[in-house]
């Protein structure tokens, strides 16, 4: 059995499994009051987690869609309530400023992308947004620490960086700063593609295509923790254990506050008989997320 139908719970109440569906299709109104259904009479704290994390997926990519069609408004009462599910992640809170600011709420604008780089400090994006920000205000020299900080989080972003600063310096500050508001997400593109592609194989279970596809993905994104994240994943289930924890530690490297990779990290060792080790990256992932699925579970098993 994959890693996905032990944790996820797929097969087990046909409503949750609609929602999936609707949610694997885009049609995430539906999905979303088929989670909410479920969630109204789920009694287990594993899947009700799994239900919360895919109610917040939903919302984020309903956020997505209204951003695409220019409706600022909709897409951050969107991003909000996927911040109420889970405010702990940095991609939310980068995604609430990119709409508050078209919506005219400068202030949220600016908490958002703090909020995302206290949970991650590494978070490129978010630095590089951060920089574009300063460039908007006229602080070139701020812009430009804080596009420096994001070039070493993520290098495929120097181009960028360096067409701003050059605008910058012959005074085309409005140029600049859009300059780096149109890199914010770039470098992922093609690496969000790979790791869509190999999410898909995945739950078609070829590990190995899946594995390649995340190896590229990383060779185009290196500072992507998620993507690492799942990369350890598709080792586990290739049985390729020992990678896999390399694989989370590097994740861990790039955001240790990351509580899916401390769990993830924690079943690896487990395999690899490290019981203690695995005992402590479990009560990590709790310390970040009290109620996580597969750490809670192994956190009871202790007790």
């Amino acid at each position: 059995m994959s890693l996905a139908s032990k944790w996820f719970g797929f097969g087990q109440d046909p409503l949750f499994d609609q929602g999936v569906r609707a949610m694997t299709s885009s049609d995430f109104d539906t999905a979303i009051e088929s989670f909410e259904a479920v969630l109204q009479r789920e009694k287990d704290p594993g899947r009700m987690q799994t239900i919360l994390r895919n109610l917040t997926e939903c919302h984020s990519r309903v956020a997505d869609a209204a951003l695409a069609v220019g409706d600022a408004a909709s897409a951050l009462a969107a991003v909000r309530r996927a911040l109420r599910l889970h405010p702990s992640y940095p991609d939310l809170h980068l995604k609430a400023a990119k709409a508050a600011f078209p919506a005219g709420d400068l202030e949220a604008e600016s908490a958002s992308v703090e909020q995302a780089l206290r949970l991650n400090p590494r978070y490129a994006d978010a630095l590089l947004y951060r920089a574009a920000m300063a460039m908007r205000s006229g602080d070139a020299s701020a812009s430009k620490v804080h596009a420096s900080s994001a070039q070493d989080a993520q290098p495929a972003y120097a181009n960028a960086v360096r067409e701003a600063m050059a605008l910058a310096e012959s005074g085309e500050l409005p140029n600049a700063a859009a300059r780096l508001f149109a890199a914010v997400g770039a470098a992922a593109g093609d690496a969000n593609t790979r790791a869509m592609a190999a999410d898909a194989l995945s739950k078609d279970r070829r590990y190995e295509e899946a594995a390649r596809e995340y190896e590229l993905a990383l060779q185009l994104a290196p500072n992507y923790a998620d993507i690492r994240c799942k990369f350890g994943q598709t080792l586990l289930e290739l049985d390729r254990v020992e990678e896999a924890e390399h694989a989370f530690r590097q994740a861990l490297e790039v955001n240790p506050r990351y509580a899916e990779a401390w769990a993830q990290l924690g079943i690896a060792l487990k395999r690899l008989s490290k019981s203690e080790e695995a005992k402590t990256a479990f009560t990590e992932a709790l310390k970040l997320d009290p109620t996580h699925p597969i750490a809670s579970i192994e956190g009871s098993r202790r007790r």
